[in-house]
């Protein structure tokens, strides 16, 4: 009898956390901060300010002070910056 009471108190519990989950909105984010985005990419903030003040990065600024970093366009730019590895030692060979 003391087993049912509990298992019916957590089917409770579990019911209210599924219907707290129901009741808020999924929002997917489309933009990264300059944190999220140096953390998404293993680089510092200052690297990420750097790219984006030579224009390699576009944001978006919505209102003064702040900066969005489009996800998808971030992600791109990322797969674009690839190099070939070098042959060999990475050393010319001497004449």
């Amino acid at each position: 009898m003391k087993l049912l009471r509990i298992s019916q108190a957590i089917l409770n519990q579990l019911e209210k956390i599924a219907d707290s989950i129901d009741s808020k909105p999924l929002v997917k984010k489309e933009f990264f901060t300059i944190k999220e985005a140096a953390h998404y990419a293993s680089l510092s903030d200052g690297t990420i300010a750097n790219l984006i003040s030579s224009r390699k990065i576009i944001v978006c600024r919505p209102v003064k002070g702040s900066v969005r970093i489009p996800k998808q366009q971030f992600h791109d730019y990322l797969m674009s910056c690839k190099t070939e590895p070098r042959q060999g030692r990475g050393r010319k060979a001497a004449k």
